[in-house]
Parts: C-alpha cells; sequence; structure tokens
C-alpha cells in the first residue's frame, strides 16, 4: 500500500517541474519571434496615404483646369503629384518643389510646413493651362511616400469628352 502511495506522490511532483519547462520554453520561443520580426524588419510600420479632398474646376474657354485642395490633411509637396492622359507634359508632375521651387514642377500653391517642408493644405490650388490640355483629359492627384515605396490616388477627374 505504500508502494501506490510512494509512487503516486513522485508523479505528482514530477508535473509541476515538467509544466515549467514546457512554459520557459514556450516563452523563449515567442520572445525570439518577437525580437526577430523587429530585428528583421518586419515590425516597421509602412507609410499610410493621407486623406484629403480635392475639387476640379475646368474652363473649356481658357482651357484650364484648376486643382484645389479642399478638405483633410496637410501633404508634403514633393510627395504630391498631378498624373494624367490628354493634359500635356508641362500639365503633369510634381504639385511643387520641396524647397518651395517651381523648376521642374507644375506650380501650385503651398501654404502650410510639416517638418520645415512645404506642405498642400485646404484652399491650396494648381492652375493647369495650355493648348495641349483637351477637353478628354483625365486628371489624377497622386500621393507617393518620399521613399517611393508606397503610393495612392487621392482624386479622380474626367474631362467633358472623356
Amino acid at each position: 500500500m505504500q508502494l501506490k502511495k510512494l509512487l503516486t506522490a513522485d508523479e505528482e511532483q514530477a508535473v509541476s517541474p515538467v509544466i515549467g519547462v514546457i512554459l520557459m520554453v514556450a516563452i523563449t520561443v515567442i520572445l525570439a519571434a518577437v525580437i526577430a520580426s523587429f530585428v528583421l524588419g518586419l515590425g516597421d510600420s509602412q507609410d499610410v496615404a493621407p486623406t484629403a479632398t480635392f475639387d476640379f474646376n475646368y474652363d473649356s474657354e481658357s482651357p484650364s483646369l484648376t486643382i484645389t485642395h479642399t478638405g483633410g490633411d496637410n501633404i508634403k509637396t514633393d510627395e504630391l503629384f498631378v498624373r494624367g492622359s490628354n493634359m500635356g507634359s508641362d500639365n503633369t508632375g510634381q504639385w511643387l518643389g520641396d524647397d518651395g521651387s517651381t523648376s521642374g514642377t507644375i506650380g501650385g500653391d503651398a501654404s502650410a510646413n510639416i517638418d520645415d517642408e512645404s506642405a498642400v493644405s485646404s484652399g491650396d490650388s494648381v492652375v493647369l493651362d495650355g493648348s495641349n490640355l483637351d477637353d478628354n483629359y483625365v486628371a489624377r492627384v497622386v500621393w507617393e511616400s518620399s521613399d517611393g515605396s508606397s503610393s495612392s490616388e487621392l482624386a479622380t477627374d474626367r474631362g467633358p469628352d472623356a
């Protein structure tokens, strides 16, 4: 009878160290996975596209297209582009240079700053004009992250004949 009690007592005592070892191994594996995800860059956050609205106003007599930021997030000018078709090469490109210059850009307004860089805010606009702007244009306002890893189309407009 004592032999049975002795075996039962030993078995119950052996369970506690086994569970402890299993828990230690599980915690170590989970901790190693979390650390590895950050070391390998899997935990890095992605650039999130801003939320903004734009209004398009086409004047067929000029012809011209005015694109106005009407609300939402401020957007750095070196991350904001106007792209499209049937608009002419002078009417597509970066909204405004990151230093506020219009060289090589479409020369839009930028009344805000983000981290000491010019930014487009509500009320800012750009006017696209010229003989290359057709009635069948398709204009897109596009945000592109500064490192080029992600982009998002913020607004689209089509000409009256598109």
